[in-house]
């Protein structure tokens, strides 16, 4: 045999060598790779869970209900005790909570009186909700002397952060009742 021949056979057993490890090399990366894909996959899918619980109505907690929404109401406004009462009912399936305050207006200074908040939590197609709003009781009566004052109601705006005006109850919704 020729040196030549020999050395032909050791540069084949190289490459050869060459071309397994080469081979082990790229099977064990595709291992890696669909390992990590797996991985990646299974962390996607809890990812998507998660965002799914998390867009669904969360049943134990009551939503905000706009006192607007109600429909009629009435409302009176008592000056002895300082207190304005509503009554008006929840004629759809929602459930949640309104939260209101009276302003007490006297017609003829056009002074007004804001109540405190007052919230109340509303059944489905809960029937005469009544809800009280208390008034400071000496500045109520400041701005009602001599005269009878109206009552409105309005949302109270859901954050102090919210810089948006509460909403007005419309006129026609309002049936006034007198209080002695």
């Amino acid at each position: 045999m020729l040196w030549i021949d020999r050395f032909e056979k050791l540069g084949r057993l190289v490459l050869w060598l060459v071309i397994a490890m080469v081979l082990v090399v790229i099977l064990v990366a595709y291992a890696n790779q669909r390992q990590a894909e797996a991985e990646l996959r299974e962390s996607l899918q809890k990812a998507r869970a998660e965002l799914v619980e998390m867009s669904k109505p969360d049943a134990k907690k009551p939503t905000r209900l706009a006192f607007a929404s109600m429909g009629v109401f009435m409302s009176a406004l008592n000056l002895s005790n300082a207190t304005g009462q509503l009554w008006f009912t929840n004629v759809s399936p929602r459930v949640g909570f309104v939260c209101v305050r009276g302003v007490a207006t006297n017609p003829t200074t056009q002074k007004t009186s804001q109540s405190l908040p007052a919230c109340q939590e509303v059944g489905a197609y809960a029937s005469t909700v009544r809800m009280t709003v208390m008034f400071a009781g000496g500045e109520l009566a400041n701005v009602c002397q001599k005269s009878q004052c109206d009552l409105r109601v309005e949302d109270v705006p859901a954050t102090d952060a919210e810089k948006v005006e509460a909403s007005t109850i419309p006129p026609s919704l309002h049936v006034p009742v007198s209080v002695p």
